[in-house]
Order: C-alpha cells, then structure tokens, then sequence
C-alpha cells in the first residue's frame, strides 16, 4: 500500500513540474513578445512622425545612454527632445535584427541592429541595446553608429527576430 501510495505521489509532482515547467515557457515568450513589440512600436512611431507614441515605449523614469555622443538622457522630457532630433521628413528606421534574452519574469535584454535611411537612401546602422521590463523601455543605449553612406535600402520592416 505505501509503495502505491509513494508512485502516486511521485507522479502526481512529476506531472506538476511539468505543467509548471510549460507555464514559465509560455510566461518566458510573452514576455519576449512584449519586449519585442516596446522597440517595434518604438521605431514605428518614429516613422509616422509620432514623437508621443516613441515616447510611451519608455517608463516615466527611463534612461537613454548615447555611447557614441557621450550624453545621458534621464528623464521623459529629454528623452523626447532627443526623439524630435531623430525625427526628420523622409527618416526611416527598419530593424535589421533583433536578439531577446530573458534575464527574469518580464526582464529581457534586447540587442538591435537599426538601419537609417533618409528618402529612401541608406547613410547608417546603429546598434542599440535596450533593457525593457514589462513590455516598457527602461533604458536604451546606443552603442555603435556606423555610417553606410548612398547605398540603396534594404526592404523595409522588422526584419529577423531571434531569441535566445
């Protein structure tokens, strides 16, 4: 009796790790999504001209690091004044690559390569690194600017999304 009653136990936590085991799968992608989609919103608003929408990718007390310029954007106010600046008539970005790493429950560390191109004409690839929680951007640095100047575009779009 104890030797069923020992089988029916060990079953029954075998099933529940699994179950559990699925359920932080499924939690870890969610995740990833909503990461995912913070820098696509991001990058899309800037296309359409919506300083606003690039702005609610962030939290109210994000930061935006600029490696290559050595400047330090710490609250809303001038994370939007950088934003304007990025803005201009004929400026798209389209996101090369995009690698995700969850850290934790809705933490993920996102790496983009973003590529610049003005009327249609392509003058440069940044790298960003981004840590969003949530579904928001907490901090974006930018770690490399490398100029491509006058060659034609890629297709523009989300391109590979690839996590790990």
């Amino acid at each position: 009796m104890k030797a069923k009653l020992t089988i029916v136990i060990l079953v029954g936590i075998m099933a529940s790790s699994l179950s559990f085991g699925e359920a932080a799968v499924q939690a870890q992608a969610e995740s990833q999504a909503l990461s995912g989609v913070a820098m696509d919103n991001l990058f899309l608003a800037l296309n359409e001209g919506n300083t606003d929408g690039a702005v609610a990718a962030f939290v109210h007390e994000a930061l935006v690091v600029n490696r290559v310029n050595h400047e330090t954007y710490s609250d809303l106010t001038q994370i939007t004044g950088l934003l304007g600046t990025w803005q201009h008539d004929g400026r798209r970005y389209a996101l090369i690559s995009k690698e995700v790493l969850n850290v934790a429950r809705g933490l993920d560390i996102i790496q983009a390569e973003v590529e610049m191109t003005d009327r249609g004409v392509r003058w440069g690839r940044q790298t960003v690194l981004a840590l969003v929680h949530n579904g928001q951007i907490h901090r974006l640095d930018v770690t490399r600017v490398q100029l491509t100047l006058w060659q034609p575009s890629s297709p523009t779009g989300i391109a590979r999304d690839r996590r790990r």
